[in-house]
């Protein structure tokens, strides 16, 4: 066993280019090269979690713990003396109760940065479809942290796109869920032509560095409220904010002090700015969802930080997925299936 792991740790110090060299003599698929590592899920978190060694109270933040014994698959107990509760180095992140190693994780976020559908990646990583699926939203849930972390500085470009109410997975037969309307088809059109009640609108803002934001605000045409919940706060007051028309980008800039610069949809451009790279967005935001086939509406928000960290973000994917991988580590995570299978059909943003 020895022999082992001094042959996994020799490999895992090779650069990614003879990482997969090796994986082509062997006949593994080379693209699956950052996901072998010989740490443990404790190793793991308490490097990225705890980074310093200082082990605090994961519920209060206090340091004053000790050691209480360890959970029946292994994993090292600690108790709080300030609040007098047990934690372990999983508690309350996605890794809470995990009964799969560390390299299922990890082989699922490579998974997820390749792309792939749910059952694609289920058979990569010899799991259920519906783990499969819990497993991803959990990823993503933890993810939305990092989401709602973005400021956007410099040029910023905004505007609005829409999806079809989708209440795909919101089965007849549920004790909790009630169809509002009959069920639609896939690709089946809106009763109503355009912009109606029946759109999901989603602002969304880019710069120029590779940062983006967008979330589920309303139905149908969005107002300076509406706009205002989304990217209120968002945007640096020294920013140059460059839209459409739409004369809700007024209210939100006054009401957030940035320089406006609003520019025709069809012309683009002004000089230098315009509004070019927001229809790149947007483009490249409705190629990602064709994969999936219909995404219900109650899951939306995830698919769009998917989006965002995935296609938009700077770096490449080697670089993503050890970002994300470290911020899991630490991100603050409690749902459980329950909450996650009844959250609400459209998560609306309150006014």
């Amino acid at each position: 066993m020895s022999e082992v792991s001094v042959i996994v740790q020799m490999f895992n110090s090779l650069s990614a280019e003879d990482k997969a060299t090796v994986l082509r003599l062997l006949g593994l698929p080379a693209e699956l090269t950052e996901i072998i590592d010989s740490e443990t899920l404790e190793e793991f978190l308490v490097k990225h979690r705890f980074p310093y060694n200082e082990v605090c109270c994961v519920h209060c933040g206090n340091i004053d713990i000790k050691k209480n014994g360890h959970t029946k698959a292994g994993h090292q107990r600690f108790y709080c003396k300030g609040c007098h509760q047990s934690f372990t180095y999983a508690t309350k992140t996605i890794f809470a109760g995990a009964k799969r190693p560390l390299d299922t994780y990890l082989r699922y976020v490579h998974c997820m940065m390749l792309g792939l559908t749910v059952r694609d990646s289920a058979t990569e990583c010899h799991l259920s479809k519906n783990s499969a699926f819990f497993l991803r939203h959990k990823i993503l849930d933890a993810l939305q942290q990092m989401h709602r972390d973005v400021v956007l500085d410099g040029v910023v470009e905004g505007d609005e796109t829409y999806f079809s109410i989708s209440f795909k997975g919101n089965h007849s037969r549920s004790r909790w869920f009630t169809m509002p309307r009959e069920p639609h088809m896939r690709g089946e059109r809106a009763s109503k032509r355009g912009l109606s009640k029946e759109k999901i609108c989603v602002p969304c803002a880019v710069n120029r560095d590779g940062k983006a934001i967008s979330k589920i605000s309303c139905l149908g045409k969005p107002s300076v409220m509406d706009i205002q919940n989304v990217l209120g706060g968002r945007i640096e007051p020294g920013a140059v904010f460059c839209t459409d028309k739409l004369n809700s980008y007024v209210g939100f800039a006054e009401q957030n002090e940035i320089s406006l610069l609003q520019v025709h949809s069809k012309q683009r451009m002004n000089g230098v700015l315009g509004i070019q790279h927001i229809n790149s967005y947007h483009s490249r935001l409705k190629s990602f969802m064709v994969r999936f086939h219909g995404v219900a509406t109650k899951y939306l928000n995830n698919y769009l930080v998917w989006n965002n960290l995935r296609n938009y973000a700077t770096g490449d994917a080697n670089f993503k997925e050890s970002v994300w991988n470290r911020h899991n580590a630490g991100a603050l995570y409690w749902s459980n299936k329950w909450v996650f299978m009844h959250r609400p059909p459209i998560p609306l943003l309150a006014a």
